[in-house]
């Protein structure tokens, strides 16, 4: 016997049937009322952020009702705050509305509205800001995954991550204090930085499924990708030496075990990449070459 499928109304209308069909069912009720009065349609107008059509943001507090953010999409938030804070600051949202700015950051759509300028500030100039807690540092690691997948490495490095804090500190020279702050940030975002690469926001579940820093041999794969997104002009000299000393730490122990295996890892990294990150690895394999003399040498 087929399933019977239950009709209802809500399900295809367009926005604007939508929205004064709840404009109708809602009117002279309360957010909270109106929500005891028909969830589903409430709900439905959320999503779409067709409910702040009806009810205002100040209805909301008012009656103590959760602000429904959770309901909306990025996009949809995005395009709520575009309509109705544009042309102040960031820093002047967080004073005037600060739960506006709070969900905001929390979703890391802030450079996004800079970008599209609803926010009257420059993007590098919010790029260069000095990080000053740990709440800044993981809305940071949240937005960049460059310095995200550098944290999860330092991380699973944990008493050998000293190198790639420094090129941390090298990329990001204007946004921290001290190598010592940066590595009191790393330790207290822990668990987010866990997080959110195993959710796949590096886009990393593709290749490793569930992340563990406990882990190691997914750190070429985390470590190709903040490669890739460090930008042509802080990828100077100096960074290049600390990145290759750093994926020493990485390959040592294996190359200890068995060199030809490691040698063959990284001459298909080679094979496979270009610009800096084929530097990189060049820069390893020239290292481990050395190696192989002096050993040679010494018999």
């Amino acid at each position: 016997m087929s399933e019977i499928k239950i009709y209802n109304p809500y399900d295809r209308p367009s926005n604007d049937l939508l929205l004064s069909i709840g404009k109708r069912r809602f009117k002279d009720k309360s957010p909270g009322d109106a929500w005891v009065d028909d969830d589903y349609l409430w709900e439905k107008l959320a999503r779409k952020g067709l409910i702040f059509e009806i009810f205002s943001e100040k209805e909301f507090l008012e009656s103590r009702m959760p602000l429904p953010w959770n309901l909306m999409s990025d996009r949809v938030l995005i395009t709520y705050i575009s309509r109705n804070y544009s042309g102040i600051s960031s820093a002047k949202l967080n004073n005037t509305h600060p739960h506006i700015y709070r969900i905001a950051s929390e979703r890391g759509i802030i450079p996004e509205l800079i970008e599209r300028k609803v926010f009257v500030e420059d993007l590098a100039t919010h790029n260069k800001k000095k990080i000053k807690s740990v709440e800044e540092f993981k809305e940071l690691i949240k937005n960049d995954a460059t310095i995200r997948n550098l944290a999860a490495a330092a991380l699973m490095l944990n008493g050998d991550s000293g190198g790639f804090e420094s090129a941390i500190l090298e990329i990001y020279s204007e946004r921290f204090k001290n190598q010592s702050q940066l590595h009191q940030y790393l330790e207290e975002s822990r668990d987010n930085i866990i997080e959110l690469v195993g959710k796949g926001i590096t886009n990393l579940g593709v290749f490793i499924g569930e992340f563990s820093l406990a882990n190691r041999s997914i750190l070429p794969v985390l470590l190709g990708e903040a490669f890739n997104g460090i930008e042509n002009g802080k990828f100077l000299g100096s960074l290049e030496k600390k990145l290759v000393r750093s994926l020493q730490t990485v390959y040592s122990p294996r190359f200890n075990k068995d060199r030809n295996d490691v040698m063959t890892e990284i001459e298909s990294k080679i094979n496979t990449s270009n610009g800096k990150v084929q530097a990189i690895y060049l820069g390893l394999k020239n290292h481990y070459q050395e190696v192989i003399k002096l050993e040679e040498k010494l018999k």
